[in-house]
């Protein structure tokens, strides 16, 4: 039984991504899918959206380097929502910027979050994870290096932390 699809390096066009989005919405056994360094951008993303929601057996997401922004942020945080499953996700270096506003919602019932370089810069995202962190009780760990946090993005984070009871590492 294939618990593991690893995917990483390899050139995912749209058109795969549809296909494999559709092979994720029948499976019943991978827990863990790496589609990292893959830059499908946003349109694979999307299309991959589709159906993780559907899914019920995916526990991680390693969405590293995808070349995805704030464009598929909000299909990203429905699937997200929607699936029972989805404990870790990983969106490190991708130029999500304000669609960390879109994101934030989804990560309540996440056990680990890793953004390092997401283009985490702007108040209103820092605001958005801030207010999304004081509900997310589940939350063990949170990486966010590599991200330009000024002193009052570095403030108004640490006010949301307040409501990670759980949180291990940071």
């Amino acid at each position: 039984t294939l618990v593991e699809l690893n995917l990483s390096s390899h050139h995912i066009s749209t058109s795969v991504a549809k296909i494999l989005a559709e092979g994720l919405q029948r499976n019943s056994s991978i827990k863990y899918i790496s589609i990292g360094n893959s830059q499908f951008g946003d349109d694979a993303m999307i299309e991959l959206c589709a159906c993780l929601g559907e899914n019920c057996t995916i526990q991680t997401l390693d969405l590293e380097r995808k070349g995805i922004t704030g464009r598929s942020a909000p299909f990203l945080c429905t699937a997200i929502r929607e699936s029972s499953s989805v404990t870790t996700v990983i969106l490190s270096n991708n130029e999500l910027d304000q669609g960390l506003v879109d994101l934030s919602p989804c990560i309540e019932g996440l056990e680990s979050l890793e953004m390092h370089n997401c283009g985490m810069h702007h108040q209103n995202a820092s605001e958005a994870m801030a207010k999304a962190l004081t509900v997310a009780t589940s939350l063990r760990s949170l990486e966010l290096d590599r991200n330009t946090l000024d002193h009052t993005h570095a403030a108004v984070l640490s006010s949301g932390l307040k409501g990670c009871i759980a949180l291990e590492s940071l």
